[in-house]
């Protein structure tokens, strides 16, 4: 009985961003599935977001808006919302209802990876998932100086960066005071790298979809130079071999 090659097409791309040095995982072609996530850690994808920054040297996920809900945070991963949970803090095993704010020092899990994640949510120091006075005194006694650099470290200067430009300074502090008196936050939304165009140039396919006999993927770079990038890394995931007619 002969051996088809069956390959499932599972490209990712590892894109670090200049701009912020913080780590995106895009995928350049949706073959997640959702019924497989949680059951085998080494076949389940990275976490990956189009509306919030993962960094996975830092364990961190951050440019979370003010006065987000937990149950939205949740959907906004490539994860089903039942397997994504948070927590207090690292060091918490208490799970934070839905309805409640995200806050800065809070913590994502998801089944089935083996990683947990900070958050970081804009503008937030003291940790009630908003920002208002109380980050804007110690914002402006950081900039004047009266403040302590090392007060604003880590975690809570990420959140601080209010437009996310990598700098504490003057800008933010008229950002943050414009969300106090108008409840509105001018800052540009996290953009996401184009993923790459995966051409078949060899192959036959199959009618449930996959190809076979000795396929050959062509991988073409994203065309848009807006987004400035340290790397691109092309991974193929997963490939099976399978007997005709199993």
């Amino acid at each position: 009985m002969s051996i088809i090659k069956k390959l499932i097409i599972a490209i990712l791309i590892t894109m670090m961003l200049i701009n912020n040095m913080s780590m995106l995982v895009v995928y350049g072609k949706d073959t997640y599935d959702n019924s497989i996530s949680g059951q085998n850690t080494e076949e389940t994808l990275p976490l990956s977001s189009t509306k919030y920054i993962i960094s996975e040297e830092d364990n961190l996920i951050s440019r979370v808006l003010p006065e987000t809900k937990v149950g939205i945070l949740k959907g906004k991963f490539n994860m089903p919302k039942t397997l994504v949970k948070i927590y207090e803090s690292k060091d918490s095993l208490v799970e934070v209802e839905d309805e409640s704010y995200v806050a800065t020092g809070m913590a994502l899990k998801v089944e089935g990876i083996n990683k947990i994640y900070d958050i970081s949510v804009i503008g937030d120091l003291n940790k009630d998932g908003q920002m208002g006075q109380i980050e804007l005194n110690l914002l402006i006694k950081h900039v004047v100086g009266m403040e302590l650099e090392n007060n604003l470290q880590g975690i809570l200067r990420k959140s601080i960066d209010i437009n996310g430009d990598g700098q504490i300074n003057q800008i933010d502090i008229t950002v943050l005071i414009r969300w106090i008196v108008y409840h509105e936050l001018e800052i540009k939304e996290v953009r996401m790298p184009e993923a790459p165009r995966i051409n078949v140039v060899q192959g036959t396919l199959e009618e449930n979809g996959w190809y076979s006999n000795k396929v050959i993927v062509e991988i073409v770079a994203p065309e848009d130079k807006t987004i400035e990038l340290d790397k691109i890394t092309y991974i193929m995931m997963k490939k099976e071999n399978t007997e005709e007619g199993s």
